[in-house]
């Protein structure tokens, strides 16, 4: 390639993006078009609304979900040969789960990625508070359970108190969340409920406050970008709070992450922080991160492709509030467009720039988180 063809590539990469879960991806696909990436989607079926997406150059089905790993490599490498890609990257944690396993054989360059045992650990609730005991960050005091019968309500009440939390260690999103409010509410809703599956499972005392977050993008627990967030309804602002945002890297460096995290906490009255579970993947508020200034796609990308970083962006304080809500405020006239800050603005440039994305992100809820 000659020099004036890699200046062009840097400017501009060609992303061969790996995908299952119609939100996550979507989210991620802001992310990439703010960087100006040239997108290749290739994913399940169900993602075969990306052929009329603007975001993205082309759509090629190609198994995710249960996918033979020999032939997704041999699919994956003669695509990436065909369209001259530059960086082969997940949309969600399904494809994330599949990339890990197969990276080392795959002939472009890979997205920072976990580890498959990483990600096992790092996906596991159990083994998440198992690690910030041992290295000092704060947790909810919590018991495993290998199932739903071990539960005890008298005991765990009187350990814990009511409200408490069960919650399956390695699921995603709410799924198998319950919040029971008395001892006869965790029997109906989990122990005698035959529609209640899920195993093992952690019960947990319930922390009061403010749910959190921290965003991270690391390299061999080396945190190169970090920022705590809060989402308000369809409202994401961006905190300054250094307390959460060190304890998260205690846990990066602990764990050696490579590649994106959200880390849930919550907030208390006072100001104290806990930690409640790590998301090692994109997680689906990136793009709203990506409109108040940072980029955390965008610094994976250039990570993987060998250009240094560009730097931090001080984001605190700035917010954006989903384009879809925007717009649907701006038409009811619930808000004014002088009402808007620059980052709304920018979310809604976004939105109307691709409708089939604005609609999908709006009505589909990934089920698995």
């Amino acid at each position: 390639m000659s020099d004036a063809d890699q200046s062009n590539a840097a400017k501009r990469p060609t992303v061969l993006l790996v995908c299952a879960q119609p939100s996550l991806t979507s989210s991620a696909l802001y992310c990439f078009r703010g960087m100006g990436a040239k997108v290749i989607a290739v994913g399940d079926p169900g993602m075969q609304f990306l052929r009329y997406s603007r975001f993205c150059e082309a759509f090629v089905p190609c198994d995710v979900v249960g996918a033979d790993p020999n032939r997704f490599v041999a699919h994956i490498n003669a695509l990436a040969d065909k369209y001259r890609v530059d960086v082969i990257a997940p949309g969600d944690n399904d494809s994330q789960l599949l990339l890990s396993a197969v990276k080392d054989r795959l002939e472009a360059s890979v997205f920072p990625l976990p580890t498959s045992e990483q990600l096992v650990r790092l996906n596991d609730k159990h083994a998440f508070h198992q690690t910030c005991v041992q290295i000092g960050v704060p947790v909810p005091a919590s018991v495993f359970f290998a199932d739903k019968h071990g539960l005890d309500p008298v005991e765990l009440g009187e350990r814990f108190g009511y409200p408490l939390i069960v919650k399956p260690t390695a699921w995603g999103g709410s799924d198998g969340v319950v919040i029971s409010e008395s001892a006869e509410d965790l029997r109906k809703r989990v122990i005698d409920n035959d529609d209640y599956r899920f195993q093992p499972l952690v019960a947990q005392e319930f922390v009061p406050g403010q749910d959190v977050g921290l965003n991270v993008f690391a390299v061999d627990g080396d945190v190169l970008l970090a920022a705590p967030q809060m989402r308000l309804g369809d409202e994401v602002i961006q905190l300054d709070n250094d307390r959460l945002v060190a304890f998260g890297r205690k846990f990066v460096e602990a764990t050696g992450l490579t590649g994106l995290a959200n880390l849930d906490a919550r907030l208390d009255p006072e100001g104290r922080v806990t930690f409640l579970e790590c998301n090692p993947r994109i997680w689906s508020t990136i793009c709203h991160s990506h409109w108040c200034g940072e980029n955390y796609v965008a610094a994976g990308v250039r990570h993987a492709v060998g250009r240094s970083p560009t730097g931090r962006t001080h984001i605190s304080g700035r917010s954006v509030t989903a384009p879809a809500r925007l717009l649907s405020d701006l038409a009811r006239r619930r808000r004014a467009p002088r009402s808007l800050n620059r980052y709304e603005r920018k979310a809604i440039a976004d939105g109307i720039s691709d409708p089939v994305l604005l609609f999908r992100r709006y009505f589909e809820r990934s089920p698995r988180g």
